[in-house]
C-alpha cells in the first residue's frame, strides 16, 4: 500500500560551531511550497541577525524546491533537499540558519555544513508513515447513506464530513490504491443514484 513518509512535531537542532559559524536546523511538516516558504520567512523574522536562512522543501516527488538565501548557488538549499530526497520524505521543510563566524568555509565546506545540519536535524525528527489517501465527495439520497457508509468502510475508508440538504453530501477519505474500486462500488450499490466526485 503506498505510504507517505513525513515528520511529526517540529524539531529544532543546534550543531557544534563550524569554523566559528553557528548553524541551527528546523524541520516541520507543511502542506504546500507556500507553507514551506512561510516557515522559512518566520525563521528569518525570528532571527533578524542571522546571516543566511536557507531552506528546502519536498511536498511530493514532483513538487519540491530550495532557497540558498544568498549563499553560493547550490551550497545551501540543494544539500538540504538531497537529504529529504534520500530519506524519501514528503510534506516536509527543513530550514538551516547560519550566523557567520568570520571564516569562509568554501563551497565544499558550505555543502557539508548545510547538509550536515539538515542530517542532524532529521535524525532528531520523528518519521511518520501514513497511507496515501484520496478524498471523494458522494452526493446521494438520504436513504442511501447507511448502505454507502458500508461500501466506504469495506474499502478501508471513512466518512469525514456530512452535509444534509435535499440530498446528503458525504466527504470520504479512502486509501489511494482503493479509490477506483470504491468509486465503482458506490455507483453500483446506489444503482447509479450516487454522484461521486474527486
Amino acid at each position: 500500500m503506498p505510504v507517505l513518509r513525513t515528520v511529526g512535531e517540529r524539531v529544532v537542532v543546534t550543531v557544534p560551531p563550524i569554523k566559528g559559524s553557528r548553524f541551527e536546523g528546523q524541520v516541520a511538516r507543511v502542506g504546500s511550497a507556500a507553507d514551506a516558504r512561510a516557515v522559512a520567512a518566520s525563521v528569518r523574522q525570528a532571527y533578524p541577525k542571522a546571516t543566511h536562512v536557507a531552506a528546502a522543501w519536498r511536498i511530493r516527488p514532483s513538487d519540491y524546491g530550495h532557497d540558498d538565501d544568498g549563499e553560493v548557488a547550490g551550497t545551501a538549499g540543494k544539500p538540504i533537499l538531497d537529504r529529504l530526497v534520500g530519506l524519501d520524505l514528503q510534506e516536509v521543510v527543513v530550514v538551516v540558519t547560519r550566523w557567520y563566524g568570520g571564516t569562509k568555509l568554501g563551497k565544499g565546506g558550505l555543502i557539508r555544513a548545510y547538509g550536515g545540519t539538515a542530517t542532524a536535524t532529521l535524525e532528531q525528527a520523528e518519521i511518520v508513515e501514513e497511507v496515501l489517501q484520496t478524498s471523494l465527495v458522494v452526493t446521494c439520497p438520504h436513504a442511501l447513506v447507511g448502505p454507502l457508509r458500508g461500501v466506504v468502510a469495506a474499502h478501508g475508508g471513512e466518512v469525514v464530513d456530512a452535509a444534509w440538504g435535499a440530498d446528503a453530501a458525504l466527504t470520504i477519505r479512502v486509501p489511494q490504491e482503493h479509490a477506483g474500486a470504491c468509486r465503482a462500488a458506490l455507483v453500483e450499490r446506489s444503482a447509479g443514484r450516487a454522484k461521486v466526485e474527486g
